[in-house]
């Protein structure tokens, strides 16, 4: 009988809580904020190292990359205003827009992008993406044979260009996933492990 009763007034309180929650954030919330329900805490808000549902959608709202994924799954621009598909699927040249700004208002540049990706390629990092990324971007560089990726190059301040070892065509959709997002160098070396915790990206919440 007790334990009836226990489970009634338990089940009774949740449901005031419940209840009560709805409008006490909605009182409390603050213009230019985001509020999000997670159904899970993210695991890290690396872009680099993310491989849950959730740390990928709310990266979304923090981060960009050169491309992203519209409504209707087709890539569109993003970062990225414009590209090239040249030598068979070889060659992608990225434009980027200008004015473009980190959340402490550094503008995004080509180099960046270039920083990025070598840091989710390096051997001593510890991102856990799949093989195509190393095969398409760098492998003599992951494997540690290379400084540098011979695959990126920087024309100039706003232009990215990839080389690919043999055309791939799901790339620009590979360019859409978190770990193709942009980072700012100063940052990510100066917080170290802590970076997750306090990114710096270019989306509209930080």
């Amino acid at each position: 009988m007790h334990e009836r009763l226990d489970r009634i007034a338990a089940t009774f309180i949740l449901i005031l809580i419940f209840l009560a929650v709805p409008s006490c954030s909605s009182k409390n919330r603050l213009d230019s904020h985001v509020y999000y329900r997670l159904n899970a805490d993210p695991t890290t808000l690396d872009p680099a190292l993310i491989v849950d549902v959730t740390g990928g959608s709310i990266a979304a709202k923090i981060f960009n990359g050169l491309v992203k994924l519209d409504e209707q799954l087709n890539v569109v621009p993003d970062i990225a205003e414009s590209w090239e598909i040249l030598d068979e699927g070889r060659t992608y040249i990225f434009h980027l827009k200008k004015h473009v700004n980190f959340s402490h208002n550094r503008e995004v540049i080509s180099d960046d992008f270039k920083y990025s990706f070598k840091r989710i390629l390096s051997p001593s990092g510890r991102s856990p993406i799949p093989g195509f990324w190393r095969r398409s971007l760098g492998k003599a560089f992951m494997q540690g044979r290379a400084d540098d990726i011979s695959g990126v190059e920087i024309p100039d301040r706003y232009t990215v260009k990839i080389r690919l070892e043999q055309p791939f065509s799901p790339f620009l959709y590979l360019l859409t996933m978190t770990a193709a997002y942009v980072l700012p160098k100063e940052d990510v070396e100066r917080l170290g492990a802590d970076f997750s915790s306090h990114p710096v990206g270019t989306g509209l919440f930080y």
